[in-house]
């Protein structure tokens, strides 16, 4: 059975990453669209095909945007999987009987 420290470890652990997930969307997603101005009025989106670099600045905000719901969703699965930790020993029984051969 998890001990309660753990899960309030884990709990702590997915309230701090969900806090540094909006934390990043709010100023990242300003700083993010402050670029993004920038580039429409310089122009760097308005560049023909035959000059197009395959998207490196739209790569570059997606991948933070993908870490911004990642490290969230790592949170969350880390408190999900500290519920469902399951301990080798019971305060019951002696689960190293078996490696014993009793």
């Amino acid at each position: 059975m998890t001990s309660f420290s753990a899960v309030w470890q884990g709990f702590i652990i997915m309230i701090v990453t969900i806090a540094v997930g909006v934390m990043m969307s709010f100023a990242g997603g300003t700083i993010l669209d402050t670029l993004v101005d920038g580039f429409t009025i310089a122009g760097v989106y308005d560049v023909p095909a035959e000059w197009d670099q395959s998207g490196t600045i739209n790569l570059a905000i997606n991948l933070y945007y993908f870490l911004m719901y990642l490290i969230p969703l790592l949170g969350v699965a880390i408190f999900v999987v500290t519920l469902h930790q399951r301990k080798r020993y019971d305060r019951y029984g002696d689960d190293y009987s078996i490696y014993e051969g009793r």
